[in-house]
């Protein structure tokens, strides 16, 4: 399933919210005209109940923050990203742990 374009971080060009900031996204599926992507946060949960996955090690160099991705595998159309995020990599735990979750998670 590891495609070369997969498991990298790109720029997501649409408008979230009411902020204008343009958001990391983990590229975790890939069809002919879509991605399927998952939020990078640094909130431990989305909403009350919903925990997001942390990740051991923050994949913006430099930053040691927590990390989280959040669970929701979404699609959209590759037009709306950008180019590979040079600056952003998973560690290989955190990558391993996400590749297993992904799978199940497709599967279904």
């Amino acid at each position: 399933m590891l495609k070369n374009n997969l498991f990298n971080f790109r720029r997501y060009k649409k408008k979230e919210g009411d902020s204008k900031k343009r958001h990391p996204k983990l590229i975790v599926d890939e069809n002919n005209v879509n991605y399927g992507f998952m939020g990078l946060t640094e909130k431990r949960k989305k909403g009350k109940h919903h925990n997001n996955i942390p990740l051991i090690k923050n994949p913006k160099k430099g930053d040691s923050r927590p990390a989280y991705l959040r669970k929701k595998i979404s699609y959209d159309i590759k037009e709306n990203f950008g180019e590979i995020l040079k600056d952003y990599n998973l560690s290989n735990k955190d990558k391993k742990d996400i590749i297993a979750y992904v799978n199940k998670k497709l599967k279904k």
